[in-house]
């Protein structure tokens, strides 16, 4: 997976209907803004990872995290499939990548470095 991610204000969340039988209600679709007009809808599923387990909801600042290689449509707004969701905070800061065992992202951009508060 090539991870990518897009940054905003959730401006909207509306279910997200899929099958034949248009089944609602664990697929949400969420409208993101980054406010210099783009626009992305991140599909969000029951396999969605939200850190911290924050629950977000319209007006939030979000980051969207979605895999660059994967398949999508080609519609305006552009919809991924979010892989994960993370609520913007002062605090921390999110990167979604595969790590290695000395904590080194693959790119070798990035490394954790763990501390006790």
């Amino acid at each position: 997976m090539n991870f990518l991610s897009f940054s905003g204000t959730v401006m909207m969340i509306e279910d997200f209907s899929i099958g034949q039988k248009n089944e609602a209600g664990c697929y949400k679709l969420f409208t993101v803004d980054n406010g210099y007009g783009n626009i992305v809808n991140f599909v969000v599923e029951p396999t969605t990872y939200f850190v911290d387990h924050e629950i977000i909801q319209t007006g939030d600042r979000v980051t969207g995290f979605y895999d660059a290689n994967a398949p999508v449509p080609m519609i305006y707004p552009p919809q991924y499939r979010a892989l994960v969701m993370s609520k913007d905070s002062p605090y921390y800061r999110v990167k979604v990548d595969y790590f290695s065992a000395n904590t080194y992202c693959i790119a070798k951009r990035a490394a954790i470095h763990w501390r006790r508060w």
